[in-house]
C-alpha cells in the first residue's frame, strides 16, 4: 500500500499562522481530503525540516545547546522523509509567505527546496497554500513542479483536479474526522487556529492584507476607489463547520443601506452577524448613536484627563504624608 504524504513548508498570513507549533488551517484542510478521498492508505505528515535533516545526512547544521532552526520542527518521520516522498502516491505541498516573517526556531521552505524535496518524488504532486497564488502568476517559473493548484481549499472531490475557489463549508464538514493521526506524527503540542469567515468587508483593503492577491476580482483590488460592496466571490462565507448566508445590502427609501459586519462570537456550529443601517454618508462601520456619541467624545476626552489629573493629585499628595514611595 503506498502512502500519502502532506509536506508542511509552513505558511504565513495576516489572518492565519502556519508555524510550528501553530497547525494552519491548509493541513488539517489536506488530511481531511486525503483521508476521504484514499481511506485504505497511510496518510504522513512531514515537514521541510525533515527533508532537510534527511538532506544533512541525520545530523543538525548547530551544535547543541544551540537549536537548529532549520531542523527544529522534525516530526516523528524524520529519518524516513526522503522514503516516503519516493514512495507516496500523491503528495500535497502546503507552502507560501505571504508576509515577510522570520521566527525563532522555524525557517519557511524555499522554492529550491521545494523543488529539491519534489525531485525524489514519483507520484502525483499537489500545491495547496499562499505560494499557489505565485505559481499561477508565474507559471512559467513553476512549470512541471506540481499537477495541480489549490488555491484555498482542497477537498476529496476536487483533489485531483485542482482549484481556485474557497469549497463550501458543507463540503469540508462532510470531508472532516478526527485529526489524531496527524497529531500524534508531532512531537510538539499543536496550537490550531479556526477560520470564522473568508474574504474582507472592508471597502478598501489594508496594506498589508493578501486579500487582492487571494481575490483579484475585487474591486478594491482592481481600484483604489471605494466600491459600495464586495462582488458574490469574495463576501465572507461565515460559520465555522457550517456556513451561515450572508444578507445582501439594499438601499432603502430613506436613502440608506443595511451591511452584514462579522461578529467574533460563535453560537452553535456557525458564527453570528449583525446589521447596521447607516446612512450613505457616514462611516459603514458606526451605527448612528455610535456616530453621535464621536461627535462629543473630545469633550468627554477632556473631562476624563482633568478628571485623572485630580485623581493623581490626591494621591500623590497621599503618599507624601504617609510616606509611602
Amino acid at each position: 500500500m503506498q502512502p500519502v504524504v502532506i509536506l508542511d513548508c509552513f505558511t504565513v498570513e495576516p489572518s492565519g499562522l502556519g508555524v510550528p507549533p501553530y497547525l494552519s488551517t491548509y493541513v488539517r484542510n489536506a488530511w481531511s481530503a486525503l483521508r476521504r478521498a484514499r481511506p485504505e492508505a497511510d496518510v504522513r505528515y512531514l515537514t521541510i525540516d525533515d527533508v532537510r535533516w534527511c538532506l544533512a545526512g541525520g545530523k543538525p547544521a548547530v551544535d547543541p545547546p544551540q537549536s537548529d532552526p532549520l531542523t527544529y520542527s522534525t516530526t516523528a518521520n524524520r529519518d524516513a522523509a526522503i522514503q516516503l516522498l519516493r514512495d507516496a502516491e500523491i503528495v500535497v505541498v502546503v507552502a507560501g509567505d505571504a508576509v515577510p516573517s522570520v521566527h525563532l526556531h522555524a525557517v519557511n521552505g524555499s522554492l529550491e527546496e521545494i523543488a529539491r524535496a519534489l525531485a525524489c518524488t514519483r507520484g502525483r504532486r499537489y500545491l495547496l497554500g499562499p505560494l499557489s497564488t505565485y505559481a499561477l502568476s508565474a507559471p512559467a517559473e513553476y512549470a512541471g513542479l506540481f499537477d495541480a493548484v489549490h488555491t484555498h481549499t482542497v477537498t476529496s472531490g476536487d483533489l485531483l483536479l485542482g482549484s481556485h475557489r474557497p469549497a463550501d463549508y458543507r463540503q469540508m464538514q462532510r470531508d472532516r474526522e478526527s485529526f489524531t493521526g496527524l497529531v500524534e506524527q508531532m512531537p510538539w503540542r499543536p496550537i490550531a487556529e479556526m477560520e470564522l469567515y473568508r474574504g474582507c468587508t472592508r471597502r478598501k483593503f489594508c496594506d498589508f492584507c493578501n486579500e487582492p492577491a487571494k481575490s483579484p476580482s475585487s474591486p478594491s483590488a482592481m481600484s483604489t476607489t471605494s466600491s459600495p460592496r464586495p462582488p458574490s466571490s469574495t463576501r465572507p462565507e461565515y460559520g465555522t463547520s457550517a456556513s451561515a448566508s450572508r444578507p445582501a445590502s439594499s438601499p432603502t427609501a430613506t436613502g440608506t443601506r443595511t451591511r452584514s459586519v462579522p461578529c467574533w462570537a460563535e453560537s452553535g456550529s456557525a458564527a453570528l452577524s449583525w446589521r447596521c443601517s447607516t446612512s450613505t454618508t457616514r462611516t459603514p462601520w458606526l451605527s448612528p448613536r455610535l456616530w453621535a456619541f464621536g461627535s462629543r467624545s473630545w469633550w468627554r476626552t477632556t473631562a476624563l484627563r482633568a478628571t485623572a489629573r485630580r485623581w493623581a493629585s490626591r494621591a500623590s499628595t497621599r503618599w507624601s504624608s504617609s510616606g509611602t514611595p
